[in-house]
């Protein structure tokens, strides 16, 4: 799964993790099975075309950086 990467946990008080919530569960769902869902996508309403578009590009931010950290290894 590509988005697990991106699944923040908070800490309550106690220490205990906290579950995403549902709508950010739903997001990595479509993200992770993009080849079932594409045709679908376009007819989002704008808040979750943003919201899809907005994780994507966190994906890509962050495996850019690490293939970067690849690179300056070798």
């Amino acid at each position: 799964m590509l988005t697990s990467c991106l699944r923040i946990v908070k800490m309550d008080p106690q220490g205990f993790g906290v579950p995403d919530s549902l709508y950010n569960l739903g997001i990595s769902a479509v993200i992770d099975n993009y080849q079932c869902f594409k045709n679908e996508i376009r007819i989002l309403p704008d808040n979750l075309m943003f919201d899809l578009y907005y994780k994507v590009r966190i994906l890509v931010l962050v495996i850019g950086a690490g293939n970067q950290n690849i690179v300056k290894k070798n």
